[in-house]
């Protein structure tokens, strides 16, 4: 099978860390080629795509002419031939319209990344995405309602769950909490907006007064022009008294080394489909502290892998991560790390993708 994964950027991020795992297990098998359409990527990022996988970078200027995006994709399109084009985002399927007129025998597959997005599309792009989809693929439950919520047929969507290269992550199982030096550990884009940044920064500052030796390590980066997120985040420190207790690292390529270094990982995401970043953590062996929302309850289904706050509500979060500190005996290490591997492989994801572009 000839597959093409078509992306608009690559930069480091729980989405194209996948994008790297499905197209390097994929091309044991098949010939693969993943096409990044803007100038928007990163080289270390590229270059973890092993020799099998073909790669097309077309740097277009973002924001540059729609027309001429299409035209282009067409153009490489047709060089490569693809039996399947997976198409990630709304985005992808516009500049795909050619495609699908001039090539109607490949066939076009879309992944829906997050809630939300198809709360936002019109009627043509939801018309759009039935017609020119073999299927929609949703990465959780709640993203799939969402998609059904717009008049899609059931028969178009399909879940599938994002997933791990679990052999990445090489955890010490055996690791035990130092409560006079506990570490919090959050890998995320940094988007308070989103991401909830802002909450875990107030909920260290809180522990910080209970008396608690704590760290927090926030692991990423914004997304291009939004900078300033750091400047606010670290500006929240200083007015809280906690500039010491936070650390922002920027982008980070070893994403194991940094959990391996944590005893929680919190993510307090204000909404999201999924969450890559709790399966990587939990990959690691680490119990989870994350926002009652749709996406992360479904990963976090039980008390035996960690616990949910209430979301928006930095105080319960103090109060949950508190809880985490001082049950943390009662976290089964090889269990949380064993729940991933059997659940969120990414050899599950590709073998399930392989059955939807053969059918």
């Amino acid at each position: 099978m000839n597959v093409m994964y078509l992306l608009f950027s690559f930069t480091v991020g729980g989405i194209e860390r996948l994008m790297v795992d499905v197209a390097n297990g994929m091309s044991k098998k098949h010939n693969v080629t993943v096409c990044i359409i803007n100038d928007y990527y990163s080289n270390e990022l590229v270059n973890e795509l092993n020799d099998n996988v073909n790669v097309i970078l077309m740097k277009r200027p973002v924001g540059s002419g729609k027309i001429k995006c299409m035209v282009d994709i067409l153009k490489e399109v047709k060089k490569v031939k693809p039996d399947v084009l997976h198409c990630q985002g709304m985005n992808c399927i516009q500049a795909s319209i050619l495609v699908k007129l001039l090539m109607p025998k490949v066939k076009i597959y879309n992944t829906v990344h997050d809630v939300n997005n198809y709360k936002k599309y019109n009627k043509f792009q939801v018309v759009l995405g039935n017609v020119m989809c073999r299927k929609i693929i949703a990465i959780s439950k709640a993203v799939e309602q969402e998609i059904l919520h717009k008049a899609v047929p059931k028969n178009k969507v399909e879940v599938v769950f994002n997933a791990i290269d679990t052999d990445k992550f090489k955890p010490n199982l055996i690791k035990k909490l130092d409560k006079n030096n506990i570490t919090l550990v959050n890998v995320a884009r940094v988007y308070p907006e989103k991401k909830g940044q802002d909450l875990l920064v107030r909920a260290v500052a809180q522990l910080y007064k209970r008396g608690y030796n704590i760290k927090c390590i926030f692991a990423g980066e914004p997304m291009k022009g939004n900078v300033k997120y750091i400047d606010d985040l670290k500006a929240l420190a200083k007015e809280l008294r906690v500039s010491d207790n936070v650390e922002f690292l920027g982008n980070v390529m070893n994403v194991p080394q940094v959990l391996e270094n944590a005893d929680l990982f919190v993510l307090p995401s204000r909404f999201e489909g999924f969450g890559i970043s709790i399966i990587e953590a939990m990959a690691m062996g680490k119990p989870c502290v994350v926002s009652n929302i749709e996406g992360p309850m479904e990963i976090i289904s039980s008390d035996k892998l960690g616990y949910t706050f209430k979301n928006g509500d930095y105080a319960d979060l103090t109060n949950k991560i508190e809880l985490a500190i001082n049950n943390y005996d009662s976290f089964d290490c090889e269990y949380i790390r064993n729940y991933v591997v059997s659940n969120y492989s990414v050899t599950n994801m590709i073998d399930k993708l392989e059955r939807i572009y053969g059918e």
